[in-house]
């Protein structure tokens, strides 16, 4: 077992010090407005119909190790006495999965990316186009050859803001659409496209305004930013399909610095607890919707890592809740995959699906009808 400590002043504290301080900029303001006081319309920009399709948003923490999901935090690399338990350090997430259906579960057939290499782009592309095999094995490819969510959307209507794609990593930009101006994409502190369409809506505005002046470790924007900035768009402009990627979790890990990578943990999971309130007061109003958490790789048994080098990294989990979710708990059923997400998401939207050996299943045992 590698013990792993943090390099930086802040381990001189406690893993509950650092937690708490972490959750709390997230949790003071999860009762707030998404930004600035809204303004009412957007300008210059004609309203959307109210959907008929449902709310599907899709959280994905990078890099985060599913031991941490399902069991808390690991004593052995923490230099304090105790660790924080599951329901200390994702109490919404737990919340998620009492509500409805996870697939990955410890003790489960499992649910994985599919590689061969388990880094963050070929996962992120396999999750938005529902392929199993992208042409992409590594972080530095620079277009997806297999359309995504985002070219669907757009190829039912031509407004972009029918869907979103939210990143603190600028790099998740060439997986969002396999062409480029479908749907809104915002990357990084200033990547992506569409961004006028994104400025016509005031708290959008704001916080994409505030994140091209962000540069964080790995050139990442905040996940609060990225976070604040996807749940404007996701009020505002009303969509049917937002997909969000917070980073700061795998860039801690990267470096070594387990109980930075906990807090990262604990604000993304107080991020899912703001959205699952967003959703539920949605409705409420009489629009179905769909929430779901996973992410794009797990991490090497030391780590650290991740990568064709630790076949182990490339265990992921699903966790999915709102009004088209069956309440059917831990599921063992058909081993599943990230290439499975996509397919999904194309039946509850009413999407037509995509034929093809190398795509991914609907999991039919997770909804509703």
């Amino acid at each position: 077992m590698v013990h792993v400590f943090s390099r930086s002043k802040a381990s001189t504290f406690s893993a509950w010090h650092l937690l708490g301080v972490a959750a709390t900029s997230f949790v003071s303001c999860m009762h707030s407005p998404p930004g600035p006081p809204l303004t009412g319309a957007p300008q210059s920009i004609e309203p959307s119909a109210p959907s008929l399709r449902p709310l599907v948003v899709l959280v994905v923490i990078d890099g985060v190790r599913w031991q941490d999901v399902f069991h808390g935090a690991n004593q052995a690399w923490l230099a304090t006495p105790t660790a924080p338990t599951r329901e200390q350090l994702v109490p919404e997430i737990a919340a998620l999965e009492r509500e409805g259906a996870t697939l990955g579960a410890p003790g489960t057939t499992g649910f994985f990316a599919s590689g061969p290499n388990f880094v963050s782009l070929p996962g992120y592309m396999e999750m938005l186009s529902g392929s199993r095999r992208t042409g992409c094995t590594e972080n530095d490819c620079r277009s997806v050859p297999r359309a995504t969510l985002l070219d669907e959307f757009h190829a039912e209507s031509a407004d972009p803001t029918r869907a979103g794609v939210f990143s603190s990593w600028p790099r998740l930009e060439h997986a969002a659409a396999a062409e480029r101006g479908n749907g809104v994409v915002s990357a990084g502190p200033s990547g992506g496209y569409n961004h006028d369409v994104l400025s016509k809506y005031p708290s959008a505005a704001h916080w994409l305004t505030l994140g091209a002046s962000e540069q964080e470790q790995g050139g990442l924007r905040k996940d609060t930013t990225t976070g604040h900035l996807a749940r404007a768009f996701l009020h505002e402009a009303s969509p049917d399909f937002v997909f969000v990627s917070l980073g700061e979790t795998d860039e801690h890990a990267h470096g070594g610095d387990y109980t930075g990578y906990l807090a990262a943990l604990k604000s993304a999971d107080a991020y899912i607890g703001q959205l699952r309130r967003d959703l539920r007061a949605i409705e409420k109003k009489g629009r179905d919707t769909a929430l779901f958490v996973t992410t794009d790789h797990g991490r090497a048994y030391h780590f650290t890592d991740h990568g064709r080098t630790y076949p182990e990294s490339a265990r992921s989990f699903l966790i999915a809740g709102g009004s088209t979710i069956r309440k059917a708990g831990r599921l063992d059923t058909l081993r599943s995959a990230l290439s499975d997400i996509a397919p999904t998401i194309r039946v509850l939207s009413g999407l037509p699906p995509r034929p093809g050996a190398d795509q991914g299943r609907v999991l039919s045992e997770i909804l509703k009808y």
